[in-house]
């Protein structure tokens, strides 16, 4: 899509993959069936487990070419590592603890916390296309300015 010149393809990616398979978890989680749910869960994560990739990609159109490799770093250490560990574990765990009242419904507490995040993430994805577009250009910009004025 970017080569297309669709400036917010990897967020733009990510948001249709989010839409399509945040059901498909929900009924995976819920479902008793367990080739149903390993079905569904496969189907999900073939739209979904490139996020490093798509997250890495965006960082790296909007940031100039000498910091590239600090800000990758920087995202997989912050967004990946602290955030997605931390948060990604202990939500459900807090719902199964706290809300459901029942540690063995990991599946029920993780279908609640992808119901509410998910639509949180399609929120914030589709509040940051605009900007995301405007900083890739200006990027792009910026750095075709300069490569020109080193020629």
């Amino acid at each position: 899509l970017y080569a297309k010149g669709v400036k917010d393809a990897p967020l733009r990616y990510y948001l249709w993959a989010l839409i399509i398979s945040t059901p498909i978890v929900l009924v995976a989680l819920l479902t008793p069936n367990v080739w149903v749910y390993l079905g569904l869960i496969w189907t999900a994560k073939f739209a979904t487990v490139n996020f490093f990739g798509l997250g890495s990609l965006a960082v790296q159109l909007t940031t100039p070419p000498h910091l590239r490799g600090r800000m990758s770093g920087l995202f997989a250490t912050v967004i990946i590592s602290l955030l997605g560990t931390s948060l990604g574990a202990s939500a459900p765990a807090l719902i199964a603890e706290h809300v459901l009242h029942d540690e063995v419904r990991i599946g029920a507490s993780i279908a609640a916390t992808l119901a509410i995040c998910a639509p949180l993430a399609i929120g914030a994805i589709l509040l940051g296309l605009r900007d995301f577009r405007a900083a890739v250009v200006a990027a792009e910009t910026t750095w075709a300015k300069a490569a020109t004025a080193n020629d």
